[in-house]
């Protein structure tokens, strides 16, 4: 065994740098391609990805609507629930297609932490990104949350990007108010 190593250590050495740089190399990649994802691509609203929400699952209640950059442009996660189960759609924010679908039962302990999200009460994504943009004071928002804390409370959660810095603003989604700001770089 010693031997083989001291034949092949160039080899082996070689080898590892050459996977490391493979691997730092697609992660930039990939990371580059996420970054490039335009805001401008944004077609449906939340109310319209409800809508395809209450088609896919009727009589059920929404908690959250989450909209991330994805690979190739934004995609809108909706959860909600029943009685007994928690629902989870991702839909292409540009096309509207629904990309997955998963379904799980609720745990006991889940089934008194679920809150139905007051849409009708809640202050609109355009709004709360021109909100969080002025209070990150530089900066485009990428990426955003709507979700139903508690029966009185719904928070905006909205990641603002500046070069390579990245701010979380969270603000209460019935009046606007910032709760948090949280630098993240």
């Amino acid at each position: 065994m010693k031997n083989f190593i001291k034949k092949n250590w160039k080899k082996v050495v070689i080898a590892g740098v050459v996977i490391l740089s493979v691997g730092v190399a697609s992660s930039f990649f990939y990371n580059s391609q996420v970054a490039k994802a335009d805001v401008t691509e944004i077609k449906l609203t939340e109310k319209d990805v409800i809508k395809i929400f209450n088609k896919e699952y009727p009589n059920k209640k929404v908690q959250d609507i989450e909209l991330d950059q994805a690979f190739k442009g934004y995609v809108y996660q909706v959860t909600g629930y029943d009685t007994n189960s928690e629902y989870e759609l991702k839909v292409d924010a540009k096309t509207g297609k629904v990309k997955k679908e998963r379904t799980e039962k609720l745990k006991s302990d889940d089934r008194f932490e679920t809150f139905e999200l007051a849409f009708d009460k809640v202050i609109p994504r355009d709004e709360a990104t021109k909100i969080a943009e002025k209070e990150a004071t530089g900066g485009v928002a990428k990426e955003w949350k709507l979700e139903q804390q508690s029966n009185e409370t719904a928070i905006w959660e909205v990641t603002v990007q500046d070069g390579r810095a990245e701010m979380q603003i969270t603000l209460n989604a019935i009046t606007g108010e910032v709760l948090e700001f949280d630098n993240e770089d």
